[in-house]
């Protein structure tokens, strides 16, 4: 993994909107699509990140009510990579009221598309 995607993975993404969280288990990987503020037009632009060579994940607990704006977050996030294993824990929040929600995993191979 280069250092651009060390780099950005190790951001904050405290507050960062979610548009969709999919776990492909054929293809062992994960793909969240966020929305990041752009400050210079004021508008939202979508990233995908794409964690491939998915092992270890642990998910839980998750309470999506869809009849509601759910809203859902992430508000934090550790990147942590040491001897070969490059590890992410993401923690979502999901709507008012709601518990929160981890999410982590071991991955090969991190890719960042920009939409």
């Amino acid at each position: 993994m280069n250092q651009a995607s060390i780099d950005f993975l190790k951001q904050s993404f405290h507050d960062t909107p979610v548009e969709s969280l999919k776990i492909d288990f054929e293809n062992e990987s994960v793909i969240i699509l966020i929305s990041v503020y752009n400050e210079s037009n004021q508008e939202y632009d979508l990233q995908k990140l794409i964690f491939e060579g998915i092992e270890r994940l642990k998910m839980g607990p998750l309470e999506l009510d869809f009849d509601q704006d759910t809203g859902v977050e992430i508000y934090r996030s550790e990147f942590i990579q040491e001897a070969n294993v490059n590890r992410i824990w993401f923690q979502f929040l999901l709507g008012f009221g709601k518990p929160s929600m981890d999410l982590s995993f071991e991955f090969d191979e991190f890719v960042l598309e920009k939409e």
